[in-house]
């Protein structure tokens, strides 16, 4: 922070938290004084100061009058304080400041300082994450003993391939994805085609098409829906059934729908809303999909 409000970052602190593995500055930055470039070169002249710190730290027991000699910055002070206050002085005048807790004896205590990533606060303000002394070498231990260790051996190549090879794999994930979702999208064309041809051939009125795809998508169920003839009835759902406490995206087609839809939802555990012969939503439960193929028989024309 003393190092932040000076020239040229211009940057006032406006909160601070030592946390138990990483801490952090909050800094004004209306101007967007904080960059890349600008968090480098302060992080260089920080570990420069802890490099060059040649005397202790200095405290300095004395009022209120005292510290405002010394040019120590009483901002928060109550007016109607007496008493004794402490003054730290940090060597080179790189800042002189009320106590607020424990300090160093000298600053090459601190070994050294890293500069970590930035987040975007509110109101034009930013947290600058740090770490300090032998948390810089713990984070460069899991850095490079175990997460570069452990992407070289998934990637199969060496840390400076990781980004390329990433990329690759990103890349045919995306292709893959995009192949099956297509596929998906031609299943169920294909299957409300076969049913709607059944339909079409068979004898038998009350037919329901009753589909599950634990893959699908709620592009899929809309497909689907969209493919089948008007006027079918059909219950059609996703989802994985052998995760635990799973929650299901079904769609229910019947001319009936809205007469019946507060029961099918009853039976399925489920919360939607029926409109124009559709009833759509999210359950909780298939267990009784039997039940709801039957209801949907049920209210169907002889």
């Amino acid at each position: 922070s003393a190092i932040a409000e000076k020239e040229p970052f211009n940057l006032p602190t406006t909160s601070w938290w030592l946390g138990n593995d990483i801490c952090n500055v909050e800094f004004d930055n209306k101007n967007n004084n904080l960059t890349p470039e600008t968090v480098k070169n302060l992080e260089n002249l920080c570990n420069q100061a802890i490099r060059e710190a040649d005397t202790d730290v200095k405290i300095h027991v004395t009022d209120k009058a005292g510290a405002d000699k010394l040019g120590a910055s009483t901002r928060g002070l109550p007016d109607d304080h007496a008493g004794d206050l402490r003054v730290v002085e940090l060597p080179n005048n790189l800042d002189m400041n009320l106590c607020c807790g424990t300090h160093l004896k000298n600053l090459r205590q601190l070994q050294g300082v890293k500069l970590l990533n930035i987040e975007k606060g509110k109101k034009g303000k930013v947290l600058l994450n740090f770490v300090c002394g032998n948390r810089i070498f713990k984070m460069l231990d899991f850095a490079v003993l175990e997460h570069q260790a452990g992407l070289t051996k998934v990637l199969k190549g060496g840390p400076t391939a990781h980004v390329e090879k990433a990329a690759q794999l990103m890349s045919r994930m995306t292709l893959a994805e995009k192949g099956l979702k297509n596929n998906l999208m031609d299943l169920a064309k294909l299957e409300a085609a076969n049913f709607n041809q059944k339909l079409q051939d068979s004898k038998e009125q009350k037919l329901v098409f009753d589909r599950h795809n634990k893959d699908g998508s709620n592009d899929f169920l809309i497909v689907m829906g969209n493919a089948l003839d008007k006027n079918a009835s059909a219950f059609m759902t996703i989802g994985d059934e052998k995760i635990k406490n799973n929650t299901f995206m079904f769609v229910c087609l019947s001319p009936k729908i809205e007469e019946i839809a507060n029961q099918i939802l009853e039976l399925i555990e489920g919360k939607g809303a029926a409109k124009n012969n559709k009833l759509q939503g999210k359950c909780n439960s298939l267990k009784k999909r039997k039940q709801v193929v039957a209801l949907l028989e049920s209210v169907m024309e002889d």
